[in-house]
């Protein structure tokens, strides 16, 4: 097992508790938070490029979209 360590920074709204998870996004790097900079998580390739991110520039930014609650 690796003793490697870096940064992620989670960036959410609401509560993890009650709302669902609807999305995971990441950000491509350079601190920019532009939609062109953003990549939709969905499988292990993902994580791989976002953990690659993360040692290049020691912290990698994760975005949390939540599930709208029904009216």
């Amino acid at each position: 097992m690796s003793n490697e360590r870096f940064e992620v920074v989670v960036l959410h709204s609401g509560n993890f508790v009650t709302v669902q998870v609807k999305e995971l996004w990441y950000s491509l790097g350079d601190g920019s938070v532009l939609e062109d900079r953003l990549e939709l998580l969905t499988d292990d390739k993902g994580v791989i490029h976002m953990v690659n991110i993360a040692r290049l520039n020691n912290v990698v930014h994760l975005y949390v979209v939540h599930k709208m609650p029904k009216p």
